[in-house]
């Protein structure tokens, strides 16, 4: 009988999900470690992750002789061997579209959070002193200002959805896809340098890779307008975050919103923590009950597809497995 492996249980939805199949069997690993994993991996067909940054590569698939599917509780999966994956015909899912919408919805509130100073003024009310600063502080208006899009998959094309009736101009940037498809959801395809130029507004919707890593700098924040702010949603090694507190630091940039960080959860010490014009959040930007839901049964159903077939085209990250 199939068995398949989870590093930590599913939420209830996704559990009944596997309950409801009597022929797969299911091991929980609760304390997720090397050995751990790699001995419940002996005679495992699939193996679904809800730590989001375990490492996954050549000594756990050296342990797993029967693996064809590795899942994702979510939509990245930096911290796995993709490659390794595909060289032994195992498949990698992720979630696909099942947390798009709550992402997309988490990103546009850090972006009001972030221009229209919410935290701040919200600290000032409490300690009494925000009626001797509310006519300094100044806010963003969003009409008539830029929003640059960086990344237009299943995040960054719904929030050019979203944000179409803010009577904003909106930038694309994805050199992946074709600009005619930016221009017919009501956006302008641009190169990142030139967009970063007029941005107002700056929001990541990328994967993690080698060619995103540390995409926003300190050169790149340095050609940024004074006012501008960034959002993060997406991982925070896309953010060179050393650049990005000088740049909060020496008003370089006005402001930036943060669900990720390059080490999480982030040193006690880091810098960011102490800015104000800082405003964070503990990469949970999925975590309505309804995305939550979606995306354990979407984990679930990706387990039990992978260990018969293929996975949805949705939700396989690596298609090239089968044209070995």
């Amino acid at each position: 009988m199939p068995k398949i492996v989870l590093a930590r249980p599913l939420v209830e939805a996704g559990m009944k999900v596997l309950a409801a199949r009597k022929d797969v069997t299911v091991q929980v690993v609760e304390d997720v470690n090397p050995a751990n994993i790699r001995a419940a991996l002996k005679d495992a067909e699939a193996i679904i992750f809800r730590p989001a940054n375990y490492p996954f590569s050549d000594p756990e698939l050296d342990a797993a002789p029967k693996l064809k599917v590795v899942c994702r509780v979510g939509v990245g999966y930096d911290s796995i061997d993709v490659p390794a994956l595909t060289k032994r015909g195992v498949q990698m899912a992720t979630v696909g579209q099942a947390n798009a919408t709550t992402v997309a919805e988490h990103a546009i509130a850090l972006m009001m959070g972030v221009g229209r100073k919410l935290v701040l003024f919200d600290r000032e009310m409490r300690a009494g002193t925000a009626y001797t600063t509310r006519f300094t502080e100044l806010l963003l208006e969003y009409a008539g200002k830029t929003l640059v899009v960086v990344g237009f998959g299943r995040i960054g094309t719904r929030v050019v959805r979203r944000m179409q009736g803010w009577d904003m101009r909106i930038v694309v940037v994805d050199p992946l896809i074709d600009p005619a498809r930016i221009r017919a959801a009501g956006a302008e395809p641009m190169e990142l340098d030139a967009a970063l130029e007029i941005a107002d507004i700056v929001t990541l919707h990328c994967p993690l890779s080698a060619e995103t890593r540390g995409l926003m700098n300190e050169k790149r924040f340095k050609s940024m307008k004074p006012s501008a702010i960034v959002i993060n949603t997406a991982r925070g090694p896309i953010i060179d975050e050393k650049a990005l507190v000088a740049a909060l630091k020496s008003k370089v940039i006005a402001g930036a919103g943060l669900d990720v960080t390059e080490v999480e959860p982030p040193d006690p010490s880091n810098e960011l923590l102490k800015l104000p014009t800082a405003l964070l959040a503990p990469h949970n930007a999925a975590q309505s009950p309804e995305c939550v839901d979606r995306m354990n049964v979407a984990a679930a159903n990706n387990a039990l597809q992978g260990i018969v077939g293929r996975v949805s085209p949705d939700c396989l990250v690596n298609p090239e497995v089968f044209k070995r």
